[in-house]
């Protein structure tokens, strides 16, 4: 008896023990507008943002205008072909999206393969979420999210890299590169 409750005590030791190592991550998910040609963009520019003079804003801005250099694409404010936005959504968030085949597959559809199963994403602790838009159509074609997972940004020392890292994992989920 006095076996099986050493036993006993020693497990449930090790699982909270090793429940206290694992990493705490956000999760990460994109949803896009599969009709969509994505390779007619070129040049962006970023949607008015009530908020944009923060600290955070800043990196946030800064983070995806260098993702979309990186993936080709021009800053011109005046001629865009898209406009990017960004929110940070603090509280639950609830939504419906859909089952889809990797974006970077799209361009090369089967069109038998069109019916998708709806998904509902059920983010306790927000999110952050970028949006491209389509400047011509006023069209949502892409948006990335990420769990805003308080408990991972304090696994890095609430470093100030925190936003632009969560961005670069949304921009993870954009394999697409303009032609530019």
């Amino acid at each position: 008896m006095l076996n099986m409750k050493t036993y006993l005590i020693f497990t449930i030791i090790s699982i909270l023990g090793l429940s206290g190592c694992t990493t705490v991550r956000n999760i990460t998910d994109h949803d896009y507008r599969y009709e969509t040609n994505f390779s007619k963009y070129q040049t962006y520019n970023f949607l008015r943002c009530e908020n944009d003079n923060t600290e955070i804003c800043n990196e946030i801005k800064a983070t995806i205008k260098k993702q979309m250099e990186i993936r080709g694409y021009v800053y011109d404010p005046l001629n865009a072909d898209i406009y990017v936005g960004y929110a940070l959504l603090p509280n639950k968030v609830v939504f419906k999206s859909y089952q889809q085949p990797a974006i970077s597959k799209s361009h090369n559809r089967d069109e038998s393969d069109d019916f998708y199963k709806t998904e509902k994403y059920n983010y306790h602790n927000g999110m952050i979420m970028v949006s491209m838009i389509d400047a011509e159509s006023d069209i949502l074609v892409w948006r990335g999210f990420s769990t805003d997972n308080s408990k991972a940004k304090k696994a890095v020392n609430n470093s100030k890299y925190y936003y632009s890292n969560v961005i670069r994992s949304i921009f993870s989920e954009y394999p697409l590169y303009s032609k530019n």
